[in-house]
């Protein structure tokens, strides 16, 4: 008991620390906020099922599992369209695209640790449209997976960029607001 007691908490602990990130990164590569969040989904729901000795595994090993899952299935994704998806170069397919993609996300971990230590209050829509603009999704793609226009995708990421800048300042970084 005292073991699956220590599994669900260290799965909880990286979920609550990586899922929004690795969403992030991979919404990006597949174009889409719900099959990337189905595909980091499936990361944690194989560490959960699937995985042996979680409880025994330091952080630093399950966070590289937790990423490996999530890439392999980004790989899947592109693997079960079509030809000109499959050859995509935005697929993670080799070791030194891998070691890119994790360095990518582990930035995206610490923004997203970030926005949770200064709290710049988003709304659902800045969230989302701050995640795209810093993943370097083209304004264009950000404006259609959100469903907005381009125009107001533009305004949100406005909104959100000022308001960041603001809780930094407040917290001490020393922006000009």
């Amino acid at each position: 008991m005292a073991l699956i007691f220590m599994k669900q908490k260290k799965l909880k602990e990286l979920f609550e620390s990586y899922f929004e990130p690795l969403c992030n990164y991979i919404v990006n590569k597949v174009g889409d906020i719900d099959k990337a969040r189905d595909i980091v989904t499936d990361a944690f729901r194989y560490l959960y099922h699937e995985a042996k000795g979680i409880e025994n595994m330091p952080m630093e090993k399950l966070v590289e599992l937790v990423l490996t899952k999530t890439l392999e299935g980004c790989i899947v994704h592109f693997q079960e369209k079509d030809d000109k998806y499959e050859s995509s170069d935005k697929t993670p397919n080799n070791i030194q695209n891998f070691e890119r993609s994790v360095e990518e996300i582990m930035i995206e971990k610490e923004l997203h640790d970030l926005m949770n230590k200064v709290n710049p209050n988003f709304t659902e829509k800045e969230k989302v449209a701050f995640n795209l603009f810093f993943s370097g999704v083209e304004t264009k793609i950000a404006a259609e997976i959100m469903g907005i226009s381009r125009s107001t995708y533009r305004t949100h990421k406005s909104i959100a960029i000022k308001k960041i800048r603001n809780a930094l300042f407040k917290s001490g970084w020393g922006f000009s607001a």
